[in-house]
């Protein structure tokens, strides 16, 4: 069956890790949430939370037909980067009862559903998506994923007998 071409740019969304959440909340924190109202045989909660955001704000991207979601989908626009570790708080501590949020997180996580309405809207720019290499379609087709080259502007060179005499 022959490859579907499929044209891409290349991409600077971001994948968010648990690490990078340490840079939202002090380590101690971090583990509480990690470890803390765990059932037996139950995994890290957070990579979930993580997972469901980047979900979240991936369809937020997507509301605005103008959008190019990243072929990958766990990354984020890197200017959303601070709204979903935003989110991300938010969701980790609601889990945990004893664990409240403070005013400066619940303030961030308000701006971040403010800032992914307006990247909905159209009224704020995001990257867009986009990867090189090889894709699998939906339906198991491989995608053949090419650069696509944009051309900004030419201009015409009309070839004359004028222009030709003495070659």
């Amino acid at each position: 069956m022959p490859a579907k071409r499929a044209h891409y740019l290349m991409s600077n969304w971001i994948t968010i890790s648990t690490q990078d959440v340490y840079d939202y909340l002090a380590a101690e924190q971090v583990e509480a949430l990690r470890s803390e109202a765990l059932g037996e045989e139950q995994a890290d909660p957070l990579a979930a939370v993580i997972a469901d955001t980047a979900c979240r704000v991936r369809g937020e991207v997507a509301a605005y037909s103008k959008n190019t979601l990243d072929a990958d989908k766990a990354t984020i626009p890197p200017e959303l980067r601070g709204a979903a570790l935003a989110l991300i708080v938010e969701a980790s501590q609601a889990r945990i009862p004893s664990l409240s949020l403070s005013t400066d997180q619940i303030r961030l996580a308000n701006a971040a559903r403010a800032l992914l309405k307006r990247v909905a809207a159209g009224d704020f720019a995001v990257s867009q998506g986009g990867t090189g290499g090889s894709d699998t379609d939906d339906d198991g087709t491989t995608l053949v994923v090419t650069k696509k080259i944009e051309v900004l502007g030419s201009r015409a060179r009309p070839l004359t007998s004028a222009r030709l005499a003495g070659l």
